[in-house]
């Protein structure tokens, strides 16, 4: 009986995220470089359906070893290369091409990736928005902050998925742009809906016509890409009345505003591997330290999307309930607060070791208000007498059964 048979570009195809279309499309290239060598896109895809319908078992596992090998060479970072791998594995899997499991684990090896990037804080986050020139990067900063959206869904979401009468207000994440392929509703603080509202979405008047600052983005980009139009290396974009997105722009454009604003702001320290500690990601990193300290760790992964398969059973909240914890707790995630708000908030961040600890001195201190409870009463009853004199050794810390000095005489 044959095998079934996907081709790469079907198979890239049928995810659901954009942002995983292009990881998978990237390692669907350089499996087909390393085949082929360098050749133009449609040439790769063209001779990878060729391979593919004459591969086998053993040709494919030859094959997971040596991509491996090449992309040790090609300077990655570690998770990319992981990712490149599974992505053709998977693809080989579609095909009835099953690599055994343990040779599946030899390739992806059981080295992790060490991750020290950093969240956002409250201070870091607010300084990041000051060294923001353009209405567009602080509105858009604030929705990344608020939402706890990747960059990928943020800018998928259409004017029409906000609802401003809702309180909170609340926007839908359509189920095509996210990871699990499943929609969710997200909600914007009371500070960002306000700033967006007015700065971004609030016409003033220029040369006597009423205009958004949005509006003006994407007239500007328009104006910006005519004359690549005309010589045929873009294509037209659509004007304000036809781009329905809250935000008219491309990923590598948001990444790109956010970047700078946090080399302007000082923030420029490297992990192992490279990459800046704080990037765009870090604001949803901000979202899951942040509401999940204040309003607990089930809501804050439940307006994250990070709630897949049997574990969602249980962790998937109310509509409802979520928005009530929402109200309650949104102000965990404002950055422009009063310092003494903002410190309160800070500390709930750092400390939670001292947290820890304060509940541990709570639980030793009730214990021993019990002792003394119990010993009080114990005199009410008659049944032991305290010297008095002792009792001034409470202020050292002595203070304890050993205040108890006997029975009196009359309770022989």
């Amino acid at each position: 009986m044959p095998r079934l048979y996907e081709s790469a570009e079907s198979f890239i195809a049928r995810k659901n995220s954009l942002k995983t279309k292009r990881a998978y499309s990237r390692a669907m290239a350089l499996f087909g470089e390393m085949k082929f060598g360098n050749l133009p896109a449609e040439n790769i895809f063209k001779n990878l359906s060729a391979y593919m319908k004459k591969a086998n078992l053993q040709t494919a596992i030859d094959d997971i070893y040596t991509f491996k090998e090449f992309l040790s060479k090609k300077d990655l970072a570690i998770r990319s290369n992981r990712l490149y791998i599974a992505a053709i594995q998977s693809w080989m899997t579609n095909n009835g091409l099953q690599i055994p499991r343990n040779t599946s684990k030899e390739i992806h090896g059981h080295i992790k990736p060490v991750l020290d990037d950093k969240a956002f804080t409250h201070e870091t986050a607010q300084k990041t928005f000051e060294q923001m020139n353009s209405p567009v990067s602080k509105c858009f900063f604030l929705f990344l902050l608020s939402t706890g959206c990747r960059i990928s869904e943020a800018l998928q979401v259409r004017m029409s998925n906000i609802d401003w009468e809702n309180i909170p207000v609340s926007v839908y994440v359509d189920e095509s742009t996210t990871k699990t392929g499943e929609g969710r509703e997200v909600f914007l603080t009371t500070e960002a809906a306000a700033f967006i509202k007015r700065v971004w979405l609030t016409p003033t008047e220029e040369n006597g016509e009423l205009l958004t600052n949005r509006q003006r983005f994407i007239r500007a980009a328009m104006n910006k890409a005519n004359g690549l139009v005309l010589q045929g290396i873009a294509q037209e974009r659509p004007d304000e009345k036809s781009d329905g997105r809250l935000w008219p722009f491309s990923a590598s454009v948001a990444n790109r505003f956010i970047m700078k604003a946090i080399r302007r702001a000082g923030y420029q320290e490297k992990t192992k591997t490279g990459m800046m500690k704080l990037h765009p990601h870090s604001t949803r990193k901000f979202f899951r330290t942040a509401f999940g300290m204040a309003a607990g760790p089930d809501a804050a992964e439940t307006l994250l999307g990070h709630s897949p398969g049997l574990v969602s059973i249980y962790r998937k909240l109310e509509h409802d309930e979520v928005a009530k914890t929402w109200l309650e707790h949104e102000t965990a995630l404002h950055i422009n607060i009063s310092p003494e708000a903002r410190l309160a908030l800070q500390t709930k961040d750092l400390n939670a070791a001292a947290i820890v600890e304060l509940q541990g001195e709570n639980k030793r201190l009730k214990q021993e208000l019990g002792e003394i409870k119990l010993i009080l009463q114990h005199v009410a009853d008659g049944r032991y007498s305290i010297n008095a004199g002792e009792v001034v050794k409470r202020e050292t810390g002595e203070f304890g059964p050993h205040y108890l000095i006997g029975k009196p005489e009359n309770l022989g």
